[in-house]
């Protein structure tokens, strides 16, 4: 799950108004971000993405999306129970939908999404809900179905039949997409979920005749990240240790990504990139960083969005 959660959060964080659409069934205005920490004494916790959603009907909803693997300390529900709760507090009057994306073979087999606390009176003393998606169990059909490219980075997560026949429409699809760059960036997060070796070499083919992607990074860059997110989910410790350690490894990526691409010759400048990304401490800017490093045409781009970014966060 480590190894796929930075590229699940920016696929959708990136393309959130076709999957805000997909998930609320509903027709969206625009979408903002509202990643926030939330806070009940003594602890706060971080919950994965929250959206302030604006629907073509003109009511405003509150979005949360959390990604679960097959491993977790605390239940899902229980967890969802918290993080709801708290979402209640701070958003008294808006209506609040929630979604827990399932990742990997069998993660979330039996949660049906709908939890109860009763009381002994035979009554219930509490209620609450959400929507769950088996990545797992999903076909990748369904995701081309509905029409939208922006939802297809996941299909690397979703079982994949006869890709033969449908990895080329994938690729037709995402570029129906009107910027090059947006849709680069789309191929770049559909990669590194991919989990299935020859589906990633067909795929890698594929965007190759037109000289997309610098697929032989892509591939590096994937298997690194696996490596690093196998040995990571092994480890066990609190909440905010767990996400120190994520921002560290945040930054590390970014630079070994510089590293590959650039190469650069200069220790001082090495040490200078190190500080600047010592100054951001923000989720949400590190994965964009994160992207920048691996679609940037040069170093000088990168220091430039990088000292921008070491300013404001």
């Amino acid at each position: 799950m480590a190894a796929t959660d930075s590229p699940l959060k920016r696929l959708i964080t990136t393309f959130i108004d076709d999957f805000a659409s997909w998930l609320l069934e509903s027709e969206v205005d625009f979408v903002t971000p509202y990643n926030i920490e939330l806070y009940a004494q003594p602890d706060p916790i971080r919950a994965d993405q929250v959206f302030m959603v604006k629907l073509a009907d003109g009511r405003t909803v509150v979005l949360h999306i959390e990604f679960q693997g097959r491993r977790t300390d605390i239940p899902m529900h229980l967890r969802e129970l918290d993080s709801l709760s708290r979402l209640t507090l701070k958003f008294r009057d808006l209506e609040l939908y929630s979604v827990v994306f399932y990742v990997g073979d069998g993660a979330g087999r039996h949660d049906t999404g709908r939890h109860q606390i009763n009381n002994p009176t035979g009554g219930i003393t509490l209620s609450w809900q959400y929507k769950v998606i088996r990545l797992w169990k999903m076909k990748a059909q369904q995701l081309v179905d509905m029409k939208k490219p922006a939802l297809l980075g996941l299909i690397g997560q979703t079982e994949i039949t006869e890709p033969e026949t449908l990895l080329p429409k994938v690729v037709k699809m995402v570029k129906t997409l009107p910027k090059a760059e947006t849709q680069k960036q789309l191929f770049t997060e559909m990669m590194l979920l991919i989990e299935d070796e020859e589906i990633l070499e067909m795929l890698e083919r594929l965007i190759e005749r037109d000289d997309f992607l610098n697929t032989p990074l892509m591939r590096r860059l994937r298997t690194q990240g696996r490596e690093e997110g196998l040995k990571e989910g092994l480890e066990k410790g609190l909440e905010k240790g767990l996400e120190k350690g994520g921002v560290n490894k945040s930054r590390h990526d970014i630079l070994t990504i510089v590293a590959l691409r650039f190469k650069p010759q200069s220790p001082p400048l090495v040490q200078h990139l190190d500080q600047q990304l010592a100054l951001v401490t923000n989720w949400a800017v590190l994965d964009t960083l994160l992207t920048i490093a691996v679609q940037c045409q040069s170093i000088t781009d990168f220091q430039t969005a990088l000292e921008s970014a070491s300013k404001t966060h």
